[in-house]
C-alpha cells in the first residue's frame, strides 16, 4: 500500500521461508492470498506449502485450489529450484524471477541408486508387524524388525491434493548403488481411523498409526523424526524431489519404477 513492491514481496518471501511448526499452514495461507496479485509465483509457492498441512479444513483447501487456478500453472523454475535444495540463512531470497519453493527439510549428499517400490495398503498392525496387501491382492506379514527407515511426506503431482506417503525402507542401510527396497503406503488409499479407532479426525488418526510404526520398530525417520510424526510433515512439490533429497534413488519418471510384490 505504500508504494514499495519489491520489500513487500522480500517481506512475504522471509515470513514464509521462517514459519515453523503448526504456524506453517496459517502464515503460508496468508501469503498466498496477499501476494496473489502483487506476485504470483510466491503466491504459488505459498499455497503448495499450505495444501501440504493436515490441519487445512475443506473450506481452506477449496481456497487455496482456486487460488492455483487463477494464477495458471506453475513454473517449472519452482520444482528445479526446490530440487537443488535452495535455501541459505533466513531472509536470502532467490533471484527475482524464481519462486520461493516448498520447504525441503534436507540437504544431502550421496551417491544415487535405484528404486523398488511396493505399492501397498495396510490391513492390520500388532505388536509383531504389520499386515499388507498389495495392488494385485496379494498379503503378507511385514516383521517391524524388517523395517530399517521410514519415510514420510507431504507430495504434489500426484492426485488434485497434496499426498501423504508412507515409505518402509526395508534396506536402508545398505551398499551405495544397491536397489533400495520400499513398502508404500498412500494415504488417499486408506482410512487410517481403522487402526487408531480413538482418533476422530483422520489426521490425527494417520498421526497416532505413523508414531505406532515409529516407536515399535525403532527405525530410522526420514527426513526427520518431527516429520514421520507429522509435526508437521516434510512438503515436496513433487516425487522427484521427495525421491531426491529424502531416499536419495535415482529420479526417474514414476512410471518408470518398479511396482512389485515385495520378497
Amino acid at each position: 500500500e505504500a508504494g514499495h513492491p519489491v520489500a513487500a514481496v522480500a517481506a512475504l518471501r522471509a515470513a514464509l521461508d521462517r514459519s515453523q511448526g503448526a504456524a506453517t499452514a496459517t502464515v503460508a495461507t496468508r501469503v498466498a492470498r496477499v501476494a496473489q496479485h502483487l506476485d504470483p509465483q510466491t503466491a504459488e509457492a505459498a499455497a503448495w506449502t499450505a495444501l501440504g498441512s493436515l490441519e487445512l479444513t475443506l473450506e481452506e483447501r477449496q481456497a487455496l485450489e482456486g487460488l492455483l487456478e487463477e494464477i495458471g500453472p506453475g513454473p517449472e523454475a519452482l520444482r528445479a529450484w526446490a530440487r537443488e535444495g535452495a535455501g541459505g540463512a533466513a531472509g536470502d531470497l532467490p533471484p527475482e524471477d524464481s519462486a520461493a519453493p516448498a520447504r525441503v527439510p534436507i540437504d544431502i549428499e550421496s551417491d544415487q541408486r535405484g528404486l523398488d517400490a511396493t505399492l501397498a495398503v495396510p490391513t492390520s498392525i500388532d505388536e509383531e508387524g504389520i499386515g499388507i496387501a498389495t495392488e494385485d491382492g496379494a498379503k503378507r506379514r511385514v516383521a517391524y524388525a524388517d523395517v530399517q527407515a521410514i519415510a514420510v511426506a507431504a507430495v504434489h503431482g500426484l492426485g488434485r491434493k497434496p499426498v501423504i506417503l508412507v515409505d518402509l525402507v526395508l534396506n536402508w542401510m545398505s551398499m551405495k548403488g544397491e536397489t533400495l527396497h520400499v513398502i508404500r503406503l498412500r494415504g488417499d488409499r486408506f482410512d487410517p481411523r481403522r487402526f487408531a479407532p480413538s482418533c476422530e479426525s483422520p489426521s490425527e488418526a494417520l498421526r497416532a498409526l505413523l508414531g505406532s510404526l515409529l516407536d515399535r520398530s525403532g527405525a530410522t525417520p526420514l527426513p526427520d523424526e518431527a516429520s514421520v510424526r507429522g509435526r508437521p510433515f516434510a512438503s515436496f512439490p513433487a516425487l522427484e524431489s521427495y525421491h531426491d533429497a529424502v531416499l536419495m534413488v535415482e529420479t526417474r519418471p514414476p512410471d518408470a519404477y518398479a511396482w512389485s510384490e515385495p520378497d
